[in-house]
């Protein structure tokens, strides 16, 4: 009888256990619906425009739309950082 009882409870707690998994997988699911919907809706980037004709030979030699893409990536990364620093700051600060 106590076994009968145990691998009921047992079943029980994987159940349970189940439905937390699946409601986290779905609230998971929900926050990526939304961010990729907020993704969608800003405007596509444009491309890099093209420099005057005399600059070709430059830009064959160096790749300038290359360097300009990296230096945007850099000041976007220094910005992101030092907004979740700040963040951070304000929350020690509590």
């Amino acid at each position: 009888m106590l076994d009968v009882l145990s691998r009921l409870l047992s079943d029980f707690v994987c159940f349970v256990r189940t439905a937390l998994v699946t409601v986290a997988n779905a609230f998971i699911e929900g926050l990526a619906t939304l961010a990729q919907a907020g993704l969608d809706a800003l405007p596509g980037m444009p491309a890099f425009p093209e420099l005057p004709g005399a600059t070709d030979w430059l830009t064959w030699i160096v790749p300038l739309s290359t360097i300009v893409s990296a230096l945007a990536a850099m000041v976007t990364l220094l910005l992101t950082f030092t907004g979740i620093a700040t963040a951070l700051r304000w929350v020690k600060a509590l």
